[in-house]
């Protein structure tokens, strides 16, 4: 190829809905199948993880919404999917009885179309209504309001036809909009610029204004914390993947530059400001590490104090990968030696205190999460290279954990180990890993070895198990926005 057929492709490539780069991908994938998916092992291979991603037997990953718990599944009967729901009582059983909200496939046949589900805001605190988000393919969705009692869409309800803008709900009569109306109301990035205040009963093109990116940005959302007694109206500005801004909307419509480095990420638990950090940050007197988790009393900060409190130092063994929050308690997904733990925080006599951590043999991966804002409970999500996928429930208020959902083994593994093991690379910094062998192998050195690696955009490879079942439910950098069924599942 020469050079300027090179960059003739390119240019063609910079418009992916195009024509030309629709139809080079078209190419590309017709290539790849036909030269890796026409042998009887590649058949045999996903007629087996089929099989197994379809098994009843797996856990049916769910959101809470007060004694209710909501589930999306796919399987050979649904294969667009059912979004139901069960109590709570029902769900811990061993068959629990599941009332189907929405069935994606008879959606689907009833309006000629090819939706796929793509996540539920649901209206706290009653949860009775419900916005959910459908996909046709890429990023696009199409928003209706959804009636979670009578179980049908809302007639001249809200609803917005099929594109990048995103909503919230601020109360029942209005929404958090970054619409996506083409043309200056986009970046140069394809997605929202704006955030607007959108009332029942009006157009969205006429809702009014909160906030206005630049064309430059990459995109622009809000949300409302609904948390009794510290409600607030965020509006979160993305500059690109690395940098941001972060804004209060007050309630007398002023927006509040929440002062913290670009580079930084924020989040809320009741009155507590969280921030973590991604470079190190002098401010004051002070120099606060890349990777700390710090906390200040977010009134006071907004009014220019800076008295932070680390709640979480990395260091060469000891990471964060997110944090999630109960009523009263912060619990904290941390990676040791790859290995997961959770610490347990809660305010004491003034002060952050780890009141426990929890941990699991066999170099198992954990995270948790908590259930609701009105109580401790928590679900503890774990799994390893030889251990499938384990759902527990804790409460903190009596310090008990207890297995509810364990998925099924894809494969056995009664004649296999993990071990782990640490080396040094050539500047001296400690590399553990991991080897999964038969029990009765001679360790040598001289056997061959599959090697796996990773290293890139601060990912670590944690134990997974080796099974065709992945992707779940954890908690992440910052909780999910109370009340959101997550789109990203």
């Amino acid at each position: 190829m020469t050079q300027s057929h090179f960059h003739d492709l390119l240019s063609k490539l910079e418009q992916p809905l195009g024509d030309a780069a629709l139809s080079w991908v078209a190419a590309q994938n017709h290539k790849t199948i036909a030269q890796f998916t026409q042998s009887r092992r590649f058949q045999q291979m996903q007629q087996l993880i089929l099989t197994s991603l379809n098994d009843q037997a797996n856990i049916p990953w769910g959101t809470h919404y007060h004694n209710t718990i909501y589930n999306f599944w796919q399987d050979d009967h649904h294969p667009r999917g059912i979004w139901r729901r069960t109590h709570e009582t029902s769900y811990l059983s061993a068959e629990p009885e599941w009332e189907t909200v929405l069935d994606i496939d008879r959606l689907n046949k009833d309006e000629g179309a090819n939706w796929s589900f793509s996540g539920a805001d649901l209206l706290y605190p009653d949860f009775t209504r419900a916005l959910v988000f459908l996909s046709g393919g890429g990023d696009a969705c199409e928003i209706r309001e959804f009636d979670l009692l009578s179980k049908t869409f809302i007639r001249d309800g809200f609803f917005l036809p099929e594109s990048k803008s995103s909503v919230a709900w601020l109360d029942v009569n209005a929404l958090l909009l970054a619409l996506d109306a083409g043309g200056n109301t986009l970046t140069t990035s394809g997605y929202p610029r704006c955030v607007r205040r959108w009332t029942r009963g009006t157009s969205a093109r006429d809702a009014a204004l909160i906030y206005a990116g630049e064309t430059t940005d990459m995109m622009v959302s809000s949300w409302h914390d609904h948390t009794p007694g510290f409600e607030k109206t965020l509006v979160h500005c993305s500059q690109d993947f690395y940098r941001s801004r972060t804004y209060q909307l007050t309630l007398q419509g002023r927006l509040e530059f929440i002062d913290i480095p670009e580079d930084a990420s924020c989040d809320f638990f009741n009155e507590w400001l969280l921030i973590t950090l991604t470079s190190t940050w002098k401010i004051a007197d002070k120099t606060y590490p890349a990777g700390a988790l710090l906390v200040t009393d977010f009134i006071e900060f907004q009014q220019g104090q800076r008295d932070l409190t680390v709640l979480f130092t990395p260091d060469s063994q000891t990471t964060l990968q997110g944090y999630s929050s109960t009523r009263d308690y912060l619990l904290l997904n941390l990676i040791r030696d790859v290995v997961g733990i959770v610490d347990v925080l809660k305010i004491e006599k003034g002060q952050w205190t780890c009141v426990q951590t929890l941990a699991l043999p066999d170099f198992t991966t954990i995270s948790a999460s908590g259930i609701d804002m009105e109580s401790n409970r928590y679900q503890l999500v774990s799994y390893g290279f030889l251990q499938p996928y384990c759902l527990s429930y804790g409460d903190l208020d009596n310090k008990t954990l207890r297995v509810a959902k364990q998925a099924p083994e894809c494969f056995d593994k009664t004649d296999f180990q993990v071990t782990q093991h640490f080396t040094k690379s050539l500047d001296g910094t400690r590399i553990p890993y991991f080897q999964i062998a038969t029990k009765e192998l001679a360790p040598t050195g001289q056997h061959p070895t599959l090697l796996n690696g990773y290293g890139g955009f601060e990912v670590s490879l944690t134990p997974e198990y080796m099974g065709s079942k992945r992707g779940h439910m954890v908690a992440k950098r910052g909780s999910l926005r109370r009340g959101q069924y997550s789109r990203w599942w």
